[in-house]
């Protein structure tokens, strides 16, 4: 490109600024930029102010090199008046729209979870980490804690953590650690926020929570004062996703070991757990009794909102807690927190009694946890070793059938959704508001809700699917594209830039979209 040519919204940055010998990490940062200019709703105006930056931010490399004042010129072009103030700001290296540029060329700082929930979280950093990564942008990694020096003046394009309770430790003067740096902080929260309400509370008010669920994001919002969106997690592509039905179906017809699995955990606590507050809320009791068959018989609805429409009954806070005041945001948050388990006893219980109904109608099951054991004597269910979350996909491939169900995420998604899909299995799962907008039920998903009469209907659905496999195999491939095309993490990742991008231009142009779109 000559000087005299102008600079348009095709201009590529890294083809315009590699001329130069750069080092890793501002290599790494052209390649973030060019990224970046994707997401730009006015591309041609970004690739000039991200031009000029470039020149302050590379100029000693750019001098050493010997194109600088080639490249000032190219940059420059004909448009001086418009051109030459941006480029002035840019080389005083002052000003906000030049630390956003600063907070553009930076890695990723991504805080590794611990191998909880079979090394799931481990994993959704590590997938989330190699789709940032091949999306052009720099990724590192620390511990669930970040050491002091990965910290103390240092900038990042974001901090994500999963879960991490890291993010509200202060130091004695009571600032907060993570205000040692100059980042956006993500937290991914996977639970019913109420597990972690005060914690969540406590945390700098400039983290964003990405929230499997849009009704936790809504609390979060209204009840924490926080700012949270709904960000699924999603799933990497196996080998079968880019193949045509034929070329899939001849494979996955090699794979097929399970007619029909489940990868998850059992555990009916509900009575005991019942019995317990008995014992010690007698008062209460009643209550939990009512809570309990609220949420089984309004199951679309999330905990809190049930708990809450229970207690603005007439007289159900003087009679349950003798006083006639509603509880305020906090209150009501400890005392969801107290009740939490009974949303997931529940979520467990319905779990059982649908896999027990599956074994009842002598349908062929495989399993792969020890908790199953109570259920060793049906002939029909089969008991295999735990696997890790590494190792599910595996599990996927060899399943035609592959069952998905909640632990109380009434409008979310969830990785098992997603790797069932992107495994080519048909995915058989509870549904949630969220799953019921995304896919076709008996189409390229089967959607089951847990009542009375879904969970009765569960194995002749099952039987038909199983005696049907072309017409089953068709199903699982319509939704395994569906989920390649919408729920990887690269798609994920598009979502999160596009947000991040938009969110910095607003602050400079005032330009906004959502996470969520």
């Amino acid at each position: 490109m000559g000087y005299n040519q102008p600079m348009d919204k095709n201009t590529d940055l890294n083809e315009l600024f590699c001329r130069a010998e750069l080092p890793e990490e501002k290599a790494a940062g052209l390649l973030a930029l060019t990224a970046d200019s994707r997401f730009q709703r006015d591309r041609a105006y970004f690739v000039v102010r991200a031009s000029c930056f470039l020149l302050s931010w590379l100029r000693d490399e750019l001098v050493s090199s010997q194109c600088f004042d080639s490249l000032t010129l190219e940059v420059i072009g004909d448009d001086i008046e418009k051109r030459l103030p941006i480029l002035k700001q840019m080389l005083s290296c002052q000003g906000e729209e030049y630390r956003s540029f600063l907070m553009r060329v930076s890695p990723y700082l991504i805080l590794e979870p611990d191998d909880t929930c079979f090394g799931a979280l481990y994993a959704f950093a590590h997938q989330l980490g190699d789709a940032l990564k091949r999306a052009g942008y720099r990724v590192v990694y620390s511990g669930r804690t970040a050491a002091a020096d990965l910290l103390i003046g240092k900038r990042y394009r974001g901090i994500i953590g999963f879960q991490n309770m890291s993010f509200c430790l202060r130091l004695s003067d009571g600032s907060f650690i993570f205000d040692q740096t100059d980042a956006d902080i993500y937290d991914m929260v996977f639970d019913h926020p109420c597990w972690y309400a005060r914690e969540l509370a406590a945390m700098p008010e400039r983290t964003c929570f990405l929230c499997l669920d849009r009704y936790y994001a809504e609390f979060i919002n209204g009840r924490l004062g926080h700012r949270a969106v709904f960000f699924p997690p999603a799933g990497r592509k196996s080998r079968l996703c880019d193949l045509s039905f034929e070329e899939y179906r001849r494979e996955k017809i090699k794979y097929v070991e399970y007619p029909l699995s489940f990868l998850g955990t059992i555990d009916d606590r509900l009575e005991a757990d019942l019995d317990l507050i008995r014992e010690r809320q007698p008062a209460l009791y009643p209550l939990a009794l009512l809570y309990v068959d609220r949420m089984q018989r309004e199951i679309k609805k999330p905990q809190d909102m049930v708990l809450m429409e229970l207690l603005s009954e007439d007289g159900a806070m003087e009679r349950y807690f003798g006083q006639k005041e509603a509880f305020s945001d906090a209150d009501f948050s400890d005392f969801l927190r107290s009740w939490a388990f009974l949303g997931k006893d529940l979520s467990m219980h319905l779990r059982t009694k649908v896999i027990k109904e599956i074994l009842d109608a002598g349908i062929e099951l495989h399993v792969f946890d020890q908790s199953f054991n109570k259920f060793k004597d049906y002939p029909n269910l089969h008991i295999h070793q735990g696997v890790g979350y590494q190792d599910t996909q595996k599990v996927y491939l060899k399943s035609l059938v592959s069952i998905g169900m909640m632990t109380g995420h009434k409008a979310g998604f969830t990785e098992r959704t997603a790797g069932i899909l992107l495994g080519g299995s048909l995915c058989f799962t509870e549904g949630s508001d969220y799953i019921d907008e995304e896919f076709d039920d008996g189409n390229d998903i089967e959607i089951f809700y847990p009542t009375e009469e879904g969970i009765r209907d569960i194995p002749s659905r099952l039987a038909a699917l199983l005696s049907d496999k072309e017409r089953t195999l068709m199903r699982a491939y319509k939704g395994m594209r569906k989920a390649s095309r919408h729920h990887t993490w690269d798609s994920r990742v598009i979502c999160l830039e596009r947000a991040l991008n938009d969110r910095l231009d607003k602050e400079i142009l005032g330009s906004s979209h959502k996470i969520s779109d």
